[in-house]
């Protein structure tokens, strides 16, 4: 009971100093807000555009919003533990009888507060702006919405131990290490738009199946392009998609190697 209260009126302090202040709460709607119409006039543009190619609704809102749940958290929880750096109120804490467990929970509590704040303002502004709700996910929405705060949580400890141990020097980390995420979040592009990186590619035996997958960028070593190329140049994408759905269809790891080996194999008879 008493850790309860010890957690609870550590998120008193800090729900007070944003309910105090009235540009806190700005800021915390603010770029949310402004991200979502943003990327929102994109969206509306390129529907507009009258090519299939980008026809792409509110997947940019989704995108967006659901990326700032993620920074929005982490944000969040960092700040928190930020404010009580620069009030010189940490020693304070360290003194009482607040245990680590307990200011990371109150930490976690606040983040999930300033994230709420945040995002839902945005999300419903984009109902009535673009008629498009992030709420018809329905539970879909409140999986990925728990997974990115938990994630967000994650980077935020991290974040605050660099802080511990290196000092405030440290502190821009609280802004920038996210983002270091971003190029491999596909916020605003699909995850196949991402490059396959490895060994993988560069086999002329699964080199096929990931673009009939929808991979459409390959890293290999120099070595390995004349086979990939030849394979790939001598397919067409009806039979690398039609390879992809035997392969999904097949439940038999020595059967599906044994598919691949015989389209490159036929491929490779033709040089």
């Amino acid at each position: 009971m008493k850790s309860i209260i010890r957690i609870f009126a550590l998120v008193v302090r800090y729900f007070y100093l944003i309910k105090t202040s009235f540009p806190r709460i700005l800021e915390l709607m603010y770029w949310p807000t402004f991200q979502m119409i943003l990327w929102g006039l994109i969206s509306k543009h390129l529907t507009n555009s009258n090519d299939t190619a980008v026809l792409i609704g509110g997947v940019l809102i989704a995108g967006v919003l659901l990326w700032d749940v993620l920074f929005r958290s982490q944000l969040g929880f960092s700040l928190s533990f930020l404010e009580e750096i620069w009030s010189r109120n940490l020693g304070q804490l360290f003194v009482s009888p607040l245990r680590p467990l307990e200011m990371v929970l109150s930490l976690m509590t606040i983040s999930f507060i300033r994230t709420i704040i945040a995002i839902i303002p945005a999300a419903l502004l984009a109902i009535p702006l673009y008629s498009f709700s992030l709420f018809q996910m329905g539970f879909s929405l409140m999986l990925f919405f728990s997974s990115l705060l938990i994630t967000g949580w994650i980077l935020g400890i991290f974040i605050i131990a660099a802080i511990i141990r290196f000092g405030v020097s440290a502190e821009s980390l609280a802004w920038g290490a996210i983002f270091t995420l971003a190029p491999l979040s596909a916020v605003y592009y699909p995850v196949e738009t991402l490059p396959v990186c490895g060994e993988l590619g560069g086999e002329p035996v699964w080199a096929p199946l990931l673009i009939g997958l929808g991979v459409h960028e390959l890293s290999m070593s120099p070595a390995a392009l004349p086979e990939v190329r030849f394979v790939l140049r001598h397919s067409t994408a009806a039979e690398l998609r039609e390879l992809a759905a035997q392969v999904v269809a097949c439940d038999d790891a020595a059967r599906t190697r044994a598919l691949l080996q015989e389209f490159a194999a036929a491929k490779l008879k033709l040089r």
